[in-house]
């Protein structure tokens, strides 16, 4: 544990220091790391970290995020975020009123990155191609953050609030989806919404599932296929070809 904390508090002096001299953000963005607690620490950069309390708050929330990705929710205090941040465990509360409520707003920076995760770079000439590129940008999110993908399913089950954060995601995914699947049987009526978007809920969770058993709980019957990120890609693409294809 003390060794994972001075590296991490190296790593945060680094962001204090890159924030006070940071030239001015370009116009077109960077490419996002793959994964979240990089981006995380990456955003130290990006925002107002001048005030104190801010660079503390942000301290406790990246330490957090490093806890989460390395032992899971159930296996770390309030006390081994505070060490990580270097920040008193008495100054922790001035903060957070308990580590529930911390890790509920790392959910809401989560949920942000896998939005902005999933935002394709391009607009393909080819509605296929753009397709397979946001799926590979999925998968490969979902093989680079197993780990937190695995704590933030458990938060589900035991968090009040982490499950209507998951909802209001799939949501905004699956009408995302809908949309693409009305726009292919060239309708727009009720009826056509309601099995569209039912359909979407579908696929997601068809898609969801086989990342979670690859990725996340590493079924070895589907590890042992040896499968390349692109070639997931593929059979998912595959899948969702199948789903929205003109009836």
């Amino acid at each position: 544990m003390q060794s994972g904390a001075r590296a991490f508090r190296a790593i945060m002096s680094t962001v204090k220091q890159q924030t006070k001299s940071s030239p001015p953000l370009p116009d077109t963005a960077p490419a996002l790391p793959a994964r979240f607690v990089d981006w995380l620490l990456e955003r130290g950069t990006e925002v107002d970290l001048l005030r104190k309390g801010e660079r503390t708050r942000f301290a406790l929330k990246s330490a957090a995020a490093r806890l989460l990705e390395e032992k899971g929710y159930d296996r770390f205090s309030t006390g081994d975020v505070s060490d990580y941040a270097d920040v008193t465990r008495t100054a922790f509360y001035n903060y957070f009123p308990s580590k529930q409520a911390l890790v509920l707003e790392l959910l809401e920076d989560f949920l942000s990155f896998l939005r902005l995760s999933l935002r394709p770079s391009r607009k393909g000439k080819d509605p296929s191609d753009s397709v397979l590129q946001v799926n590979l940008a999925y998968v490969r999110f979902f093989s680079v953050n197993a780990r937190v993908i695995l704590s933030i399913q458990h938060l589900r089950r035991t968090l009040s609030g982490a499950e209507r954060q998951h909802f209001d995601l799939n949501d905004w995914w699956a009408r995302k989806v809908a949309q693409v699947i009305m726009q292919s049987g060239g309708t727009q009526n009720g009826k056509h919404s309601r099995l569209a978007l039912a359909t979407a809920y579908a696929l997601e969770a068809m898609v969801d599932g086989f990342l979670t058993e690859l990725y996340v709980r590493k079924n070895p019957n589907l590890v042992a296929l040896d499968l390349t990120e692109a070639e997931v890609a593929k059979v998912v693409s595959d899948v969702w070809s199948g789903a929205t294809a003109k009836r």
